[in-house]
């Protein structure tokens, strides 16, 4: 059994409808992120639980949501595998072809994580299951090595300060990284990647801290994963992004994209 649970965001909470999930073998959960309102969800993180991990959800964003998800494991998970996905998600294959096939993954490698999202860009050209092992989904093809924030704030310069041995270890064998946050694993890699998680959110300095942490999360997420054992990348739902320039979530939060006063900056030297 696979116990999902998607994550709703405000501005695209109907898009991933409950036909994606029309399969025996997997359970899902909407919950309503941090202090967010939204109808008709099975769970609130802000007043479902008590709320230790939904308080940081201004700045870590669905890493927030994961983390509580993580604390009730027991209650909410079980022995099962579990799937962290958004709402901003169409379906690429039928639900119970796409459950199936992740569910195998898992149980043939339980140790092995699977990429659940694409993006939705490519939805015209890619068919298969997998994204296409060229696709350069690498640290060093990372936008955000050339993206800077406001004073030229890098993602990947956090990463390196708040955990030096993934960075350099990510920098020298270049792992392919799962797209977003959204996966399917064990029980077993879902504690330790929440161990993990927040271990890094209870040493961050509240100084260090804007619109680029949710971006740190996410690549520390894929790192740790690919670190584990290399995920498997699938195209199985197409990802539209809350905070992408297009499609429907469309309102963006945070990210490089061209704001009225939004400069690219120079690309990285160092």
């Amino acid at each position: 059994m696979i116990k999902a649970f998607q994550l709703c965001h405000p501005q695209s909470s109907r898009l991933l409808t409950k036909k994606a999930f029309n399969s025996k073998i997997v359970e899902c959960k909407t919950i309503s992120c941090g202090t967010t309102k939204i109808e008709d969800v099975d769970l609130s993180e802000a007043n479902d639980f008590f709320p230790t991990c939904a308080s940081w959800n201004s700045l870590l964003f669905e890493t927030s949501v994961i983390l509580t998800i993580w604390e009730h494991a027991d209650q909410l998970i079980g022995d099962d595998h579990v799937a962290i996905m958004h709402s901003d998600n169409v379906m690429h294959f039928k639900a119970g072809e796409t459950w199936k096939k992740i569910h195998k993954h898992l149980e043939d490698d339980p140790e092995r994580a699977v990429g659940l999202a694409a993006q939705s860009s490519f939805s015209r050209v890619w068919k298969e299951w997998e994204i296409p092992g060229s696709f350069p989904l690498f640290p060093r093809t990372d936008p955000m090595n050339v993206h800077a924030f406001d004073n030229g704030i890098f993602v990947w310069d956090y990463i390196r300060k708040y955990d030096p041995d993934i960075y350099s270890w990510a920098m020298e064998k270049q792992p392919r990284m799962l797209y977003s946050h959204q996966f399917a694993c064990s029980r077993k890699v879902f504690d330790l990647l929440g161990n993990y998680l927040h271990k890094i959110a209870q040493s961050l300095k509240l100084s260090d801290a804007g619109f680029w942490t949710p971006h740190m999360f996410e690549r520390l997420i894929a790192l740790f994963l690919a670190r584990h054992n290399a995920p498997i990348l699938t195209t199985a739902f197409w990802h539209y992004g809350s905070s992408g320039a297009y499609g429907p979530g469309a309102h963006n939060l945070y990210g490089p994209r061209p704001l009225k006063y939004y400069k690219i900056k120079a690309c990285r030297t160092s």
